[in-house]
């Protein structure tokens, strides 16, 4: 079986894929979790015999195999469901009013440009983030917006 790994996430994002993409990779990952949770400790593995042939008198040549062992592994935890760890969230983002905003440093730099507009006298803008989602945001939004980003953002690095 072949699950998505932790990079291959980390990559799908960090080239802008479509939500629906980057879930479908979370899920895989996901699923190679739970998978590697299951086959912890258990034998993958089982000794069969296999005819490989026939004697003169039509008796069979049996030959014992080691062959590995494969089961599905239902897993039922979905995206929401999973704690995404800080470098992976970080890029991703967390929920803002319906906008995935994210921690990257491209993102830090944009909230300071936003908030330069907003002292030279701009009402209203969008905010483009690393991930491709574009939030609009009014001068009276910013305080609160802004200090959540700083709080959350701040909490990757302390």
């Amino acid at each position: 079986m072949s699950y998505k790994s932790l990079n291959d996430v980390q990559e799908v994002i960090s080239l802008g894929k479509p939500i629906e993409v980057v879930d479908m990779f979370l899920e895989s990952y996901l699923q190679g979790i739970e998978y590697e949770k299951w086959a912890e400790g258990k034998d993958l593995t089982e000794t069969i015999v296999v005819v490989v042939g026939q004697d003169a008198e039509g008796n069979d040549i049996t030959e014992e195999q080691l062959v590995n062992v494969y089961t599905m592994v239902d897993v039922s935890v979905g995206v929401a469901q999973w704690k995404i760890d800080n470098k992976l969230e970080k890029s991703y983002g967390l929920d803002y009013n319906g906008y995935m905003v994210p921690f990257r440093n491209d993102d830090a730099m944009a909230m300071l440009q936003v908030k330069a507009a907003f002292e030279m006298g701009l009402a209203f803008t969008n905010i483009e983030f690393s991930n491709g989602t574009v939030m609009p945001i009014v001068v009276a939004d910013f305080p609160a917006f802004a200090a959540w980003f700083v709080d959350k953002r701040n909490g990757y690095f302390v």
